[in-house]
């Protein structure tokens, strides 16, 4: 035997004398969440999870095989995600600019299947928000596979694109990023490009009213809409003026064609009178036949066309809405033969906030498309059965509320879309669908420390006052209330309740008490201290934490009694004057009765939290926002720390309530912007809702 062999027998015969250490079980890392995903610093737990995360960008499109999502972040990088798991491929793919990018500011951007369009002017100095519109623009475009330049073309004026190449505005690129079509500001031409070579092809010549531009799929034609004028159609590469599209006078507002070209379809609007005789907007749905150049009819949706695309030659994916007086609009997806006119199957579309835009993506392939509001939401759904292809975990509308159980186990958000509880550390324990959500007002900035929201009146059924039990995760109890119930509910336990509402006729604010539980409505008075500029412009108040005090900004911070309306007591404050928003200048009371917060907008400070000592209106503390839109605050446990969120900001502030040293501390999620918070009931946890439908737990005894 050698020696090397028998070295080798010895280290087997010590290994099968020797026993296996036990293996320690795998601990969580604690920077990501229970998804994979990391977390922010300062957060412990993410509750709920939702595939593309951190997708917010400015444009938004498939890759030409359709294996990718990708996003525009900023002007030097697109983030790409994996359609099968949802999950980033490689992080953000950079974009060489190179020298030429000092002193350039991007006007526009654009993805289109594996190519990615910049549009940038010179910085003015004497204006540097304003863009010249003299000034020479560049188009650079740029391959998404290493982030290599193409071409660069210039042209003079400025344009703005659309986050999706087949919308038609007053630039566009063709689906698969080889030409570029322009129609700058005042120019009364479209320019097309030749974004492979970056040459020029030609100029055509236009009236310049507001034009509208679309490149077919095939790259076979160009689309120029000019307000109350027919569809026109050009030779995209020569420039030949085609036949326009017949009967297109009405205002098109967005049009597409189909993969072969052979079919366009275009939203239009009419104007006509409605039931009480006002002049209303009616948008339609047409599907044309190029070739023939004619109308093939309308699509029957029974419902408001918002967004469209095509999924193959004959079939079309439309996003509808059907809109009802006082309540959240019902949207619905559906397919439809673009040939026979048939609905080939139709799917509720998650209730999302309104007045915001929303777009579908269609892959190339036409298999798959993608559906985003605003930028914080983004589903992936089967064009052939309408079913969502990757389900989250996380809510699929925006968290409402949020809040901890009273023993602090238990964290329950809120969204329209129902009612979830987690353990702290991300399990979700419970989750419950409430229709009475969809039919009441459950906006984050009308929701206080305890849950009790108004359900509308609706086919027959009454409208209701209802309260949330935390610790039993139930519906406690409900009420009856008259007419639409009051406009804001205020509860200093979540049983006796203030309700506040406008009366229009009287131009004063009338003031109910309730008895959830009891189901009785107690006194009721009016006032006219809750000075509004306007409907839907509602005033700061806050209720005390034994429910007997009812405060009002105005002239000062007001105390009213509850009951009877009768002033209590004013604390020196300054003037309050109203802005937009139903939480523009916030208030709230500290748990323990002494301390009361306000939020308002100061000339050169932008807004300031100040809190003041209610027995003698001594203010505490004052800190410094900057600019916020519908700010928010809440209490914690103690009354020593406030939470201050922004409905357009990622970060929530936690300030000090007894002085203006200590600094403010900002709690980033560096993506989804923040809803709603709520403080631990021991006051060492933040929890805080955000508008991707998740939430995050934040430690605040961790420096």
């Amino acid at each position: 035997m050698t020696r090397s062999a028998f070295t080798f027998v010895l280290i087997l015969c010590a290994c099968a004398n020797t026993t296996a250490a036990p293996v320690p079980p795998a601990v969580p890392d604690p920077m990501k969440d229970r998804d994979g995903y990391p977390l922010p610093k300062g957060a412990t737990a993410r509750l709920g999870g939702w595939p593309f995360r951190e997708w917010q960008g400015h444009g938004f499109v498939f890759s030409t095989d359709g294996k990718q999502l990708r996003a525009v972040i900023d002007a030097a990088r697109v983030r790409a995600w994996d359609t099968a798991t949802g999950k980033p491929v490689s992080g953000a793919i950079p974009i060489n600019w190179g020298k030429e990018s000092k002193g350039l500011r991007g006007v526009a951007s654009t993805l289109a299947g594996n190519r990615a369009v910049w549009v940038t002017q010179p910085i003015d100095r004497a204006a540097p928000d304003r863009v010249d519109p003299k000034a020479v623009s560049t188009a650079y475009t740029f391959d998404l596979t290493n982030g290599r330049e193409i071409s660069r073309v210039q042209f003079t004026g400025r344009v703005e694109f659309d986050v999706l190449p087949h919308m038609t505005w007053a630039a566009t690129v063709s689906a698969g990023g080889e030409y570029l079509a322009v129609a700058p500001e005042e120019s009364k031409t479209v320019e097309v490009f030749d974004l492979t070579t970056g040459k020029r092809l030609h100029a055509l010549a236009i009236t310049g009213a507001e034009p509208r531009l679309h490149i077919a799929p095939d790259c076979k034609c160009l689309y120029v809409f000019e307000y109350k004028q027919p569809l026109r159609r050009f030779e995209l590469v020569s420039g030949k003026e085609l036949p326009a599209v017949a009967g297109t006078e009405p205002d098109v507002w967005q049009f597409e064609a189909s993969a072969d070209g052979r079919t366009l379809a275009t939203l239009e609007w009419i104007k006509k009178k409605g039931a009480n005789g006002r002049e209303e907007s009616e948008g339609f749905l047409t599907m044309r036949d190029t070739v023939a150049n004619k109308s093939r009819g309308r699509l029957p949706l029974d419902a408001t066309p918002l967004d469209f695309g095509f999924a193959g030659p004959d079939a079309v994916i439309v996003l509808a809405a059907k809109y009802r007086q006082g309540f959240p609009p019902l949207y619905r997806f559906s397919r439809w033969n673009a040939v026979t006119l048939k609905r080939e199957w139709e799917v509720e579309v998650p209730s999302l906030p309104d007045k915001f835009s929303r777009r579908i993506f269609v892959a190339p392939n036409g298999k798959q498309f993608a559906f985003t509001n605003y930028q914080d939401f983004l589903h992936l759904y089967d064009t052939a059965t309408g079913k969502i292809v990757l389900e989250p975990s996380g809510h699929k509308t925006w968290v409402s509320w949020v809040g901890f159980s009273p023993d602090g186990e238990r964290v329950t958000t809120l969204a329209p879309d129902g009612v979830r509880a987690w353990t702290p550390t991300g399990v979700l324990k419970r989750s419950t669908s409430l229709p009475e959500l969809t039919r009441g007002r459950s906006d984050a900035t009308l929701l206080g420390e305890h849950l009790v929201w108004v359900t509308k009146a609706e086919d027959g059924k009454p409208a209701e006052l209802v309260g949330w039990d935390r610790a039993k995760g139930a519906i406690g109890w409900r009420m009856p209330v008259e007419n639409d119930g009051p406009e804001r509910v205020l509860t200093p336990d979540g049983k006796r309740c203030v309700g506040v509402s406008l009366n229009v006729s009287k131009r004063v604010w009338d003031v109910t008490v309730y008895d959830g539980p009891g189901g009785k409505k107690l006194p009721a008075w009016t006032t006219d201290l809750l000075a509004s500029k306007g409907r839907g412009r509602f005033p700061a108040v806050a209720l005390s934490a034994d429910g007997i005090t009812l405060f009002v900004a105005g002239d000062g911070i007001v105390g009213l009694d509850a009951v009877t309306g009768k002033e209590v007591l004013k604390i020196d404050a300054g003037k309050f004057e109203q802005t937009d928003g139903p939480a523009a200048f916030p208030m709230a009371v500290s748990g323990d009765g002494k301390r009361i917060a306000v939020i308002r907008g100061e000339p050169r400070r932008g807004h300031v939290l100040r809190v003041f000592e209610i027995k003698s209106g001594k203010e505490l503390a004052a800190h410094t926002l900057g600019a916020m839109h519908h700010p928010a605050l809440r209490f914690s446990p103690t009354g020593k720390q406030v939470a201050v969120w922004n409905v357009w900001d990622a970060a929530v502030r936690v300030c000090d309530a007894d002085t203006s040293e200590t600094p403010v501390r900002k709690l980033d999620s560096a993506g989804s912007r923040a809803t709603c918070a709520a403080f631990s009931p021991n006051g060492a946890t933040l929890a805080v809702g955000y508008r991707d439908g998740t939430a995050l737990l934040w430690d605040l005894t961790a420096k």
